[in-house]
């Protein structure tokens, strides 16, 4: 999550925009990858910035994780549906339409691979028909 998503987030919870100023940004994204666990950053929190309200935050963690638990389980096909899909799962749904277009731009291809053959063959035969032979007369 970049700065400027973070910052539209936190105006969104009620942050104003005197408390967003405060806030060190990249000091806070190291603060939050060093700790172990919450407690680590409570404290750690707490003794970055003192008006830190460590029971609001604990609140809205909870209330995070409950929201976290009522996650659906994906099925695998909407999971690719979601995720893009791989490769081989893209050709498994489209290979209905896949294979008679195979099939058409292969026939295309055969048939401008023996015109290109043709066409050269008939050249050759054309150049060497119209060679003129040059006789000389001996006088």
């Amino acid at each position: 999550m970049t700065e400027k998503e973070l910052k539209e987030q936190l105006i969104s919870a009620g942050v104003s925009q005197e408390q967003l100023s405060k806030i060190d940004f990249p000091k806070f994204e190291a603060v939050f990858d060093s700790a172990n666990n919450i407690d680590d950053l409570c404290q750690k929190m707490k003794n970055m910035y003192p008006d830190f309200v460590e029971e609001e935050f604990r609140q809205l963690v909870a209330e995070q994780s409950e929201d976290s638990e009522n996650v659906v389980d994906l099925s695998e096909e909407a999971l690719e549906a979601v995720a893009g899909g791989s490769k081989s799962s893209w050709l498994k749904n489209n290979k209905d339409w896949l294979i008679p277009l195979g099939l058409i731009a292969a026939a295309g291809l055969t048939y401008i691979v023996k015109k290109t053959i043709d066409y050269r063959r008939d050249m050759n035969w054309v150049k060497s028909k119209s060679k003129v032979e040059v006789i000389k007369l001996d006088i």
